[in-house]
């Protein structure tokens, strides 16, 4: 007879059971209920038909599962599956003292556009913004949402004229970095030149340190 192992409820990830209840597969399950077997005679449930006689369990260990107060729990596979077992026959669940990584995607929506409209510069500043953010490498692809519908040659260049005259910023972060870069080392330049010349005319002492 084992001892009961409650997973927290909403615990997701890999579940261990013993024999003779089993998993189909190796994906993922969520504990998304855990019943006493107290509640479910209230609700005139047959716990040894609806949980045991399925895998050749009967009376003698729901007697044994009752003296240790165990609890039916319900598993909800990643496919929909659901797996009931008594918490006597789970032998590990996810361990939450971890961390929790996902697949994250950010999205844009640039609304209907020039189906031309050239993308290569703002996705790299995307890209970098990310980066300088976030401190993760981000890729930025390209997803279209057919529309109906053109607009006339006229119509066209009062659009690319109008969108082109509120670009504010044609330059990426890693251009605009090396400028500043070069500025600053022309201006440490400029600032040797000029201390050394007032040095030589005497308008300033040596500077020690």
């Amino acid at each position: 007879m084992g001892l009961p192992k409650t997973p927290p409820l909403y615990a997701k990830g890999t579940y261990s059971l013993t024999s003779p209840y089993t998993l189909p597969g190796s994906q993922s399950y969520t504990c998304v209920a855990i019943r006493s077997f107290r509640d479910l005679l209230k609700l005139h449930v047959d716990v040894v038909k609806a949980y045991y006689a399925p895998v050749g369990l009967g009376e003698t260990e729901y007697k044994n599962d009752t003296d240790v107060a165990a609890a039916i729990i319900t598993l909800l596979g990643d496919d929909g599956q659901v797996v009931y077992v008594p918490d006597t026959y789970i032998s590990s669940y996810p361990d939450l003292s971890g961390y929790n990584y996902n697949h994250m995607v950010l999205s844009v929506s640039l609304g209907t556009v020039w189906d031309q409209l050239p993308l290569d510069d703002v996705k790299q500043k995307i890209e970098e913004t990310v980066k300088t953010a976030l401190g993760v490498e981000a890729t930025v692809n390209e997803h279209v949402s057919p529309t109906t519908g053109t607009v006339s040659q006229t119509e066209h260049e009062r659009i690319e004229t109008a969108r082109r005259a509120a670009i504010r910023n044609q330059k990426t972060l890693t251009a605009q970095l090396l400028e500043i870069k070069t500025s600053y080392t022309t201006l440490q330049e400029q600032y040797a030149t000029l201390e050394a010349l007032a040095i030589e005319k005497g308008i300033i002492g040596v500077v020690n340190g």
